[in-house]
């Protein structure tokens, strides 16, 4: 019938796609003048270019789409109002609706104020609470840094208790052995290697797709990462930056993946008075929100040597994340604690809804 004449035609224009770029490898192959890591840079994307028109064919009925959305109701309303994954941060899960596959989650700060921490904290509880597996790309610190913050989140010790070993007791030794097997071993992989470019990490996530199933993919931070090729030798950081999320993206719609990507803010923030970071604050902002579902901001008053805030509150330990773009909800505000000592984030029951204002600062402003 038609359709199998069509799949026939299909077949044809795909096979001399194929043809055509083996063609032109080979010619690549033996030129003496041409860079063989470029030349596998061009298959890659070439490959991609064609997977991605052969799965641009795939067509979704709108039925299928409105079966997809009453299943979506059904799920928010046996799980109280929530979707996806859960965060481990009952106020934030409440007001995100929960953590959505083929949505890409920007989480940012000022250096050391948390965004790393933030990041794990939730990666951490889908794969050891809630068994779902994911990578975890860290270009800034070593695996063994990042392991290290884990643990002291998993069983409470302290950071610095880790690092120099003297008050590690024989029971701590032992539950910190036992994680080696488990939820937490099997679901949270950490891949430290720098520089990566968009096609490094599609091609590492690919794998872990096919062979652990993974769910969600985190990218700490953005403005580490490296374009490969002369073609992007000459473009501005923002316009990289553009090509690296846009590529992200598309990786995300493409295995349906929950995506964090980190990004650091401008030193802007730290000139005003509350030192409340706004979406101009990301640097090369407009790159990096363009293409993002939800755009979160880690502040923490006490980073900045603000004392007190909201009537006289002590801010030690407490943090507020700012939801500044949510496309599918109000951008609003939450507060959680910090705990710096385990580097990580838990629920501030009575600050759901707390939006911070400063009372007093120190003379750093």
């Amino acid at each position: 019938g038609a359709e199998y004449c069509c799949r026939i035609i299909q077949q044809q224009y795909f096979r001399r796609k194929v043809i055509q770029l083996a063609s032109e490898l080979h010619k690549q192959g033996y030129d003496d003048h041409n860079d063989i890591l470029d030349t596998l840079d061009n298959l890659e994307k070439a490959t991609k270019g064609i997977q991605s028109g052969l799965s641009s064919e795939k067509m979704v009925s709108n039925a299928s789409i409105i079966d997809e959305v009453l299943a979506d109701i059904e799920t928010a309303k046996l799980n109280g109002g929530i979707i996806g994954y859960s965060t481990g941060l009952k106020n934030l899960d409440d007001k995100l609706i929960g953590l959505q596959g083929g949505l890409k989650y920007v989480i940012a700060a000022r250096p050391g104020e948390g965004k790393t921490a933030c990041a794990k904290s939730i990666c951490l509880h889908m794969a050891s609470k809630q068994g779902i597996p994911g990578v975890f790309f860290s270009m800034e610190m070593t695996h063994k840094q990042l392991m290290r913050t884990c643990i002291a989140e998993l069983l409470s010790i302290p950071n610095v208790v880790l690092k120099k070993g003297i008050e590690v007791s024989i029971v701590d030794r032992k539950a910190i052995a036992d994680l080696r097997t488990g939820l937490f071993q099997d679901n949270f992989i950490i891949d430290d290697r720098g520089a990566l470019s968009p096609d490094d990490i599609r091609k590492k996530v690919a794998k872990l797709v096919k062979t652990k199933n993974i769910k969600w993919v985190a990218i700490d931070y953005l403005g580490l990462m490296r374009l490969k090729g002369k073609e992007y030798q000459s473009m501005s950081t923002e316009g990289k930056l553009s090509v690296i999320t846009a590529d992200l993206k598309n990786m995300a719609k493409e295995f349906n993946l929950v995506l964090f990507e980190l990004s650091q803010m401008s030193r802007e923030v730290t000139k005003r008075k509350d030192a409340r970071p706004i979406l101009s604050d990301l640097k090369d902002s407009g790159a990096i929100e363009a293409n993002a579902d939800v755009v979160m901001f880690i502040h923490r008053p006490e980073y900045h040597g603000i004392t007190h805030i909201n009537g006289g509150m002590s801010s030690a330990g407490f943090a507020e994340i700012i939801i500044a773009k949510f496309r599918e909800g109000p951008t609003e505000s939450t507060g959680v604690n910090f705990h710096g000592k385990y580097t990580s984030f838990t629920d501030n029951a009575e600050a759901k809804d707390l939006t911070i204002t400063p009372e007093t600062t120190e003379d750093a402003f």
